[in-house]
């Protein structure tokens, strides 16, 4: 029974990672979904503005396309149309970070990071999920070998076992009382 649980732990776990190599694709809905929504209501929350700053800074990239979201009140609502951000840019897309970096460079993108971090958060998904992928796979195989490993340690203990009961009972059988019936 403990064997059989092993096995299917390993098998759901072989399907989870063939799973998660299936629906690599939905990475990318997910990094555009989450960068839109981040732009879309950047300045609205200090953690939702902390986590985009966070991501372009890290990833050293701006705006979900290009540093041109920032002056489009379609993406960039809260901050275009009720801040008042028409042409500049978060200073988390500046190269060169410094206060107010990012005022009046929306539009050029003159020392903002080029990359679009839409790409930037999808390859970032992508890599860490391949990683995890090739993990998975390499924990199932260590599974899977100790899983031989317990079998053919339980087949040799119990023929070891069946042997020496064969050798006891030989014994047995040898050191009998012979006049008893």
């Amino acid at each position: 029974a403990v064997v059989s649980t092993q096995s299917t732990g390993i098998l759901v776990q072989l399907v989870a990672g063939i799973l998660a190599f299936i629906f690599s694709d939905e990475a990318g809905v997910f990094a555009r979904t989450g960068m839109q929504n981040g732009l879309r209501d950047y300045g609205v929350s200090s953690s939702l503005t902390h986590a985009v700053d966070w991501v372009q800074t890290n990833l050293k990239c701006c705006g979900v396309d290009d540093h041109q979201d920032w002056t489009k009140s379609t993406v960039a609502y809260y901050w275009v149309a009720m801040a008042g951000h028409r042409n500049d840019a978060p200073d988390s897309c500046c190269v060169d970070y410094k206060a107010n970096c990012g005022e009046d460079r929306a539009t050029s993108g003159f020392n903002l990071f080029e990359q679009n971090c839409y790409r930037a958060v999808y390859d970032a998904v992508l890599d860490r999920g391949m990683i995890m992928g090739l993990l998975g796979v390499g924990i199932v195989v260590i599974e899977l070998v100790a899983l031989l490993l317990a079998y053919k340690i339980r087949e040799v203990t119990e023929e070891a076992v069946a042997k020496e009961k064969r050798r006891q009972e030989r014994k047995s059988k040898r050191h009998a009382n012979p006049y008893e019936m």
